[in-house]
């Protein structure tokens, strides 16, 4: 798999507007990513007035570039939808399910998605952790937010993941329970996931179609869900408790340091804090 999703070597001057205007929409096509290109020394140095000396005079000046050419919502995104069908069945699983978890990954941040799963977690009243690019799309203060897994991991019954990357490199989503994807495009549907709903398309859009369809048919999360949150709330707050005391355990007074002029990273974090 490459590193950019498209390299270029710019060889005349007055292709420079085209080819980064080609640039742009590939980098902002899902899934998201980096192009390159190189400007060599030849338009560096050449006179634009050399291109009607080119044989048969082609490369016209800027010939695939067009101004405005969506007039004013041409800085605009381009969006699609998910199957209607797929939208149906994640609402639906997200209602049936009792210990649902949701994890917010990179591509949710390329589309800048923190409102819409923001919204989506507090509707459906889900726990949730963030990875890689996607950590504080929504704030890790969030109440719904925990950090990694609850220790009781095994009681999952539906997993959902927004624009995560999910890979065999670090054995991420090994082991998970059935799994909602929403992806922004085919390559970022995982097949070794068991998934009773996948949703292609713009994850902003795919994410309201769910709200809209659960909103209309009356549908939101089970009593044993929102006792689900709950309790991972309360591991949460647990976790942080017993982080802190252990910190706390290597101040200044602590053995270690107290004949050094050094002070430990933990520590140090909570008197920061």
């Amino acid at each position: 798999e490459s590193i950019t999703k498209w390299a270029y070597r710019l060889s005349y001057p007055w292709q420079v507007k085209q080819i980064t205007a080609r640039m742009c929409k590939l980098c902002q096509s899902a899934p998201k990513g980096p192009c390159a290109f190189e400007i060599n020394c030849d338009p560096l140095l050449m006179k634009d007035e050399a291109r009607k000396h080119y044989w048969g005079g082609f490369f016209a000046e800027d010939e695939a570039y067009i101004e405005a050419w969506r007039y004013e919502d041409t800085s605009k995104p381009l969006t699609n939808a998910a199957d209607p069908a797929e939208v149906a069945k994640a609402a639906r699983a997200l209602a049936a399910a009792k210990a649902p978890y949701l994890v917010i990954g990179e591509d949710a941040a390329w589309e800048d998605c923190g409102a819409e799963c923001k919204e989506f977690v507090e509707y459906w009243k889900i726990p949730h952790n963030n990875r890689r690019t996607g950590r504080a799309l929504i704030s890790e203060l969030h109440p719904y937010y925990h950090r990694g897994y609850p220790p009781f991991k095994s009681e999952i019954d539906l997993m959902i993941v927004v624009g995560v990357k999910v890979g065999f490199f670090d054995a991420y989503g090994g082991g998970w329970a059935p799994t909602i994807q929403f992806a922004s495009a085919e390559s970022r549907v995982w097949t070794y996931l068991k998934s009773p709903a996948v949703l292609m398309g713009t994850i902003k859009v795919s994410l309201k179609q769910v709200l809209d369809y659960a909103k209309a048919n009356n549908l939101g999360p089970s009593m044993e869900a929102q006792e689900w949150l709950k309790k991972c709330q309360a591991s949460h707050v647990a976790a942080i408790e017993k982080r802190k005391a252990h910190a706390y355990m290597y101040g200044p007074d602590h053995p270690r340091y107290r004949k050094y002029n050094i002070i430990h990273f933990g520590y140090m974090s909570q008197i920061i804090r």
